[in-house]
């Protein structure tokens, strides 16, 4: 029993302190951040965190969840790798279909989302390019 015990906190403290040092990377990236990102750069980093937070939601399908819930359901190996062996073809194909479509619509996308820039922007941008 102690060594399930010793087991749970090894493994606790490995994946623990892999969420936290994300966040501390995150937190001394701050000044990097501040430094060399104009506004415009926030707010596309702010687009971008909110596709990447939608399409956590199509992507994972919730298997993540129900395959450590049914992987203890599983009688032996040979069942343990054929649940993960269908959850991972089943997010091979869905996932793959979605990323086709995605990739189709993504122009039509993308100017529903940012305007085209105006005729004085784009001389300025030539300008400030020449």
């Amino acid at each position: 029993m102690f060594q399930k015990i010793r087991e749970l906190s090894k493994n606790l403290a490995i994946y623990g302190l892999g969420d936290v040092s994300i966040q501390v990377v995150n937190f001394l990236l701050l000044r990097v951040y501040v430094q060399y990102l104009s506004p415009e750069d926030y707010g596309i980093l702010a687009l971008l965190g909110s596709v990447e937070a939608i399409a956590k939601l199509f992507f994972r399908w919730g298997v993540d969840g129900s395959f450590m819930r049914f992987w203890y359901d599983c009688e032996g190996d040979r069942a343990r790798q054929r649940l993960a062996s269908t959850l991972f073809f089943f997010l091979l194909g869905l996932n793959g279909l979605l990323l086709i479509a995605s990739v189709a619509l993504f122009a039509a996308f993308i100017l529903t989302l940012l305007p085209e820039p105006s005729q004085n922007s784009s001389s300025l941008l030539a300008r400030q390019l020449s």
